[in-house]
């Protein structure tokens, strides 16, 4: 319904300010309410996933990549797809060149889920 895509949009505003504030637990918790609400919310699962990446470790990285990447919702359109690949693209290389995860993908939640 409505009010819950509203909820879920409210759920992922409160996850970018705590993305923003550097709080990345809390960040992964609200955008896991925000995917319960509205399991094909492309912009939420993304935050997840470069929040999650925030709090791991480099040897983690491509552990937790292939988990979020296992767990995107069936019903992505063919546009949210590839942003997905796109993202992931930017793990991988943010992985062979250590390079840190903010700098690759904006820590101002932006780049590759801009509309």
């Amino acid at each position: 319904s409505e009010r819950s895509v509203v909820r879920g949009k409210l759920m992922h505003n409160r996850a970018l300010a705590h993305f923003n504030l550097f709080s990345y637990e809390a960040c992964v918790v609200d955008c896991q309410a925000a995917v319960s609400i509205v399991t094909n919310y492309t912009k939420a699962w993304f935050l997840r996933a470069k929040a999650l990446l925030h709090l791991s470790v480099q040897e983690n990285r491509a552990v937790l990549l292939q988990t979020a990447t296992n767990s995107i919702p069936v019903d992505f359109s063919q546009g949210q797809i590839l942003k997905w690949h796109q993202f992931t693209d930017c793990i991988v290389q943010s992985i062979e060149s250590s390079t840190p995860m903010g700098t690759k993908l904006g820590a101002g939640g932006k780049g590759l889920l801009a509309d």
